[in-house]
């Protein structure tokens, strides 16, 4: 979260390069709660399989770990 209040997020690890999570930055915006932004993590989330997990995985963990990064830092 940034001193002027908005918030700025990114999700790493999921895909081949990082990715801005710009609607959870926007749903944040917008008064939406940690757990309601959260949910639009994977927007523009293009995440490939690989050993670390499938596709749905990563799409689960970027859902989850954002909402709990969100709420560490409200």
């Amino acid at each position: 979260r940034l001193e002027d209040g908005s918030w700025r997020v990114g999700i790493t690890n999921a895909a081949p390069t990082s990715v801005r999570a710009t609607g959870v930055e926007q749903a944040l915006a917008s008064g939406a709660s940690p757990a309601e932004a959260s949910r639009r993590a994977t927007e523009g989330l293009d995440p490939t399989a690989d050993l670390r997990g499938s596709v749905e995985y990563k799409k689960h963990l970027a859902e989850v770990l954002t909402q709990r990064a969100l709420e560490g830092a409200t």
